[in-house]
């Protein structure tokens, strides 16, 4: 009698009959990477159970993983393998683009069936709603690609290469950012609102910070003249400056100093902390703001950023190069000129025009 295989095996119902079947490993799902077993039960016979598990050994792994993956189970996968070459902040903010304006669209779609005129009308109206669509559209393109490397789509299939594009133009603003007399009445609100507000704000003025780089600042950078700039506040911590040249000393002067040190509270380490000592979320500025305009109506409003514009519009008179120093442009396509390294002449020009705003504040 031939020798049975023993991943074949025999059981019995409650009927009291024999019944065979089977259970085997067959290798990882190639998108997946999980363990892919087969198996069957309920053959009658132990030689119709074999023919079964024969076939399912010569399948493999392809014959019995469905190849089909919806959009949804491959954005999970690249994100993974997307994780690993960003930062922690960049992969939040993709995180966030693609819950709000792709996944309701696309996550339950088979990704190799997406169909062009689908794919077109969700270009059309996130170009209409969503001032950055270009960034979902490539993050689009970049799970798309994914899926193509894992076998789980077509690179000529996708959608994206038939469709049309928009070239939305909005009007940039132009007056975000406040002239030396409006920024004096700003302050003055400001003091009134909030004196942690009023010193945020008067920082950003007059360094050219940006509010994430403020909002990280600890006691260990700053000094009665200088500020060193050498971390961000992000939705996940601090980490790393923007760019290279982010990394930087900016001057201030005596006034702004003994206001910083206003806020200083014992065995606290940030500059602007919470009631629990912590950094203060990277959304908090605006509702400092926001606080401001409500209780000044006549105020004209701009965002936050526009703190970091009155600064570039402020020191004009410092020289333009310095400006570009000071606030740390990593491009000359930022601001117009020339880089050259920081040098303690570009700080000291910009401390004097400081000095000269300072008095009408």
């Amino acid at each position: 009698m031939p020798k049975r295989d023993k991943h074949i095996e025999a059981y019995k119902k409650k009927d009291g009959k024999t019944y065979y079947r089977y259970k085997t490993y067959l290798g990882l799902d190639p998108l997946t990477g999980k363990r892919v077993f087969a198996g069957k039960a309920g053959f009658t016979s132990y030689n119709d159970a074999k023919v079964s598990y024969d076939k399912a050994r010569a399948a493999g792994v392809t014959g019995s993983v469905s190849q089909k993956k919806t959009f949804g189970e491959v954005y999970k996968l690249w994100l993974e393998a997307y994780k690993l070459q960003v930062k922690p902040s960049t992969i939040e903010s993709q995180k966030t683009i693609a819950k709000i304006h792709i996944l309701p669209y696309f996550a339950k779609n088979e990704i190799s069936k997406i169909r062009p005129i689908k794919y077109q009308q969700w270009v059309i109206d996130l170009a209409k709603s969503y001032a950055a669509y270009k960034q979902a559209i490539s993050i689009f393109n970049q799970v798309y690609d994914y899926g193509v490397s894992l076998g789980a789509c077509d690179k000529l299939n996708n959608p994206y290469l038939v469709a049309s594009i928009p070239a939305v133009r909005r009007e940039k603003r132009m007056d975000n950012y406040y002239s030396q007399e409006e920024l004096a009445e700003f302050l003055e609100a400001a003091d009134k609102v909030s004196r942690k507000g009023y010193i945020y704000f008067r920082l950003l003025a007059l360094t050219g910070l940006r509010r994430s780089e403020a909002l990280a600042l600890t006691w260990s950078d700053v000094t009665p003249e200088t500020i060193s700039v050498n971390k961000t506040l992000t939705r996940v911590g601090v980490q790393t400056p923007k760019t290279r040249r982010s990394n930087r000393v900016v001057p201030i002067d005596r006034t702004m100093y003994n206001l910083l040190l206003e806020l200083k509270r014992p065995g606290v380490d940030a500059v602007f902390s919470n009631e629990s000592g912590s950094y203060h979320d990277i959304a908090t500025p605006r509702y400092w703001l926001a606080k401001v305009y409500k209780s000044n109506p006549q105020l004209r409003k701009i965002t936050v950023h526009g703190f970091r514009h009155t600064f570039a519009s402020l020191m004009a008179g410092a020289g333009l190069s310095d400006v570009q120093l000071i606030m740390g442009h990593s491009s000359a396509n930022m601001t117009i000129g020339t880089y050259t390294h920081q040098t303690d002449s570009s700080v000291n020009r910009i401390r004097e025009q400081i000095k000269k705003l300072e008095t009408d504040l």
